[in-house]
């Protein structure tokens, strides 16, 4: 288990991201038949639909859990095999 702050968020944020995709999965049959398109890019942010904002959290989770973990690891000297 990661012994600094850096590395436990990491391993926090690498679950998140996989609970996020599964959740994912499961909704994208149900909300993506029923989001609306807009014709501009500020329509299309206000019909966003659950959907997408989940995916964006995902990413977004993956990509902050390998920041902090390099983090964790180059100046923490962090050790674990989980970060």
């Amino acid at each position: 288990m990661p012994k600094t702050n850096y590395g436990k968020w990491s391993v926090g944020l690498i679950f998140a991201m996989f609970v996020l995709f599964v959740i994912d999965s499961f909704l994208a049959n149900t909300l993506n038949e029923s989001a609306p398109t807009g014709d501009t890019i500020y329509a299309y942010f206000i019909s966003m639909s659950i959907l997408e904002i989940a995916m964006g959290l995902s990413f977004s989770a993956g990509i902050a859990a390998f920041i902090n973990g390099l983090i964790s690891i180059f100046n923490q000297k962090e050790r674990s095999l989980l970060v």
